[in-house]
């Protein structure tokens, strides 16, 4: 924004020097191309761009069946990888904050219905994206996106909105989010004195923490044992963790537990996509009640 006149027309005469010369204009195209991709619905190498609100909409307004009625997955690659933004960090950071705005713009709407989104979002490598402490006066969409979910973390379980973050270390996690969250899983390989620690400080029983040191490294003998703590234990009353052997295939679970016949397995593995969930507007109603929601994070 240029408050004076001669600043204005400074900008109009460069932006007029650079439409009149093609060399410029076309190394100025190249390094905006990135940037206007966000705004087109097709990008400028011919893939057809999918909208924020119609992902969203396509798992909450999914229709609830039965029992073992199939439900919507869905998977964000936010890597990067074949865009110019594969390693800047912050932009990753502004898309995650803007569907967890989205997500939360609908918990709310649910909630005030009476109803729950019966949604869980799954943060892999969550240190990337989420710091373990924020400073006053950052303003960088990394810390923006911390302080969103050190909030949702709080307030979104009403809503049926639960959230998981998967992560190498608890150091790397706000501990607002750590005391936050109601089930923990705890892997091989927090055996650092500052992880040993916190694992102390969430687990407190010496003996549940001693048979935790014994896991051996998975890589060794492909067996992948966690601690839970939490409602996945029957103990969870008593604050006992629950000690689990992971299977890596759902046929290696069912030959070790004879109820869970072959036919069982084949009806798990072989069960029916979701249908589609068609919306109009990107999952609302109207382009108004879309233009708002999307805008409800900058008023």
């Amino acid at each position: 924004i240029y408050s004076g006149k001669e600043r204005r027309e400074q900008l109009a005469e460069r932006i007029r020097a650079i439409l009149a010369d093609e060399g410029e204009l076309a190394e100025l195209k190249i390094a905006f191309t990135a940037s206007l991709d966000l705004f087109q619905k097709v990008d400028s190498k011919g893939r057809e761009r999918t909208p924020l609100w119609g992902i969203v909409a396509s798992v909450v307004n999914a229709p609830e069946g039965g029992a073992g009625s199939a439900q919507p997955i869905v998977f964000l690659d936010i890597s990067g990888e074949g865009t110019a933004f594969k390693d800047d960090e912050e932009i990753k950071a502004l898309i995650l904050r803007e569907i967890a705005n989205a997500l939360n713009i609908e918990g709310g709407k649910a909630f005030v219905a009476g109803k729950q989104l019966n949604v869980l979002v799954a943060l892999d490598e969550a240190h990337r994206y989420v710091k373990n402490y924020t400073r006053s006066g950052d303003d960088s969409e990394m810390a923006s996106l911390t302080k969103s979910f050190v909030d949702a973390v709080r307030t979104t379980r009403k809503y049926g909105l639960g959230y998981m973050f998967i992560t190498q270390t608890l150091a790397s996690l706000h501990r607002e989010i750590i005391g936050q969250l109601r089930l923990n899983a705890f892997g091989y390989g927090l055996t650092t004195g500052g992880e040993q620690d916190q694992l102390q400080e969430l687990v407190g029983d010496k003996e549940a923490l001693s048979l935790y040191k014994s896991f051996v490294d998975p890589q060794s003998r492909r067996q992948f044992p966690f601690m839970f703590t939490g409602p996945a234990s029957p103990l969870s009353f008593t604050g006992m963790p629950l000690f689990v052997q992971m299977f890596t295939s759902f046929r290696d679970f069912c030959a070790a537990n004879p109820n869970w016949t072959k036919t069982a397995a084949d009806d798990v593995e072989n069960a029916p996509k979701p249908a589609p969930v068609i919306t109009t507007e990107r999952g609302f109603g109207s382009s108004e009640a879309f233009n708002t929601a999307r805008n409800a994070d900058f008023d």
